[in-house]
């Protein structure tokens, strides 16, 4: 039986750009987790309750994978590491195939998808009320330098939530905990030329919050230092210094 060269050669290629979907996982904490009772949960905006972040998920196909089978794998990747819902950043790379059979030079995209694995935490009112108001601070950036931010922190269902703005042009929402006066933030750029950004620094009981940040899902890598003081205008009242009365023969 005669097969024509050229079909059969568009039949190989397909086979061979097709490839299998994989899924990665990267761990961000010391311990492990059984694995989660049912599949997590999927989002693409912040989440709107506490969570910490446990780990990295990535998962790569061919060109002729879809965005909705990768996210099945994340899911299913981030289910056995015992998360309970995902956030999750879709996208492509570019990739240069030439096909010397017909000479073509072309660019073909493959899909990608990335998540961060997410354990729900219980809020603690308590201590998240202690950071409430509003902060102002700067930072230092290994890609742009010095900058300086405002962050307004408000408490959600015992988790912290609120509004980021710095003086790079970065604006967006933070979500995240406190515990023991350690802090993790995940910042969520309004503007999607921004990167996802993680902050974990500590509160010093009074008002002072300081630590370290990273970018998350960024094809450049960034990372920094930021401290940032409570304003005085939002300074729980217990925290405002109250004014020396005189004494009657002080002048």
């Amino acid at each position: 039986m005669f097969i024509e060269k050229k079909p059969l050669a568009l039949l190989l290629m397909c086979i061979i750009l097709a490839g299998c979907a994989t899924a990665t996982y990267t761990s961000l904490v010391s311990e492990s987790f059984a694995p989660s009772a049912k599949d997590p949960e999927v989002f693409f905006v912040a989440p709107d309750r506490p969570f910490q972040i446990i780990g990295l998920v990535e998962a790569r196909g061919s060109t002729y994978t879809t965005h909705a089978k990768l996210i099945k794998l994340l899911k299913a990747k981030a289910r056995k590491k015992g998360a309970d819902a995902i956030y999750v950043s879709l996208g492509e790379k570019q990739v240069p195939f030439y096909s010397s059979f017909y000479g073509i030079y072309t660019v073909l995209s493959k899909p990608r998808a990335y998540a961060l694995a997410l354990r729900y935490k219980e809020g603690n009112v308590i201590e998240t009320k202690k950071i409430i108001g509003q902060w102002i601070g700067r930072g230092t950036s290994t890609v742009v330098g010095e900058f300086m931010l405002v962050a307004t922190i408000n408490e959600n269902k015992g988790g912290i939530s609120g509004i980021l703005t710095a003086s790079t042009g970065l604006s967006g929402i933070i979500r995240g905990y406190i515990e023991n006066n350690s802090i993790e933030l995940l910042a969520f750029p309004s503007n999607p030329r921004y990167c996802l950004l993680k902050f974990v620094g500590f509160y010093d009981g009074k008002d002072s919050i300081k630590g370290q940040y990273s970018s998350v899902f960024c094809s450049v890598s960034e990372g920094g230092v930021i401290e940032m003081k409570r304003s005085e205008a939002t300074k729980p009242i217990e925290q405002i210094e109250k004014p020396k009365i005189r004494g009657s023969g002080e002048i």
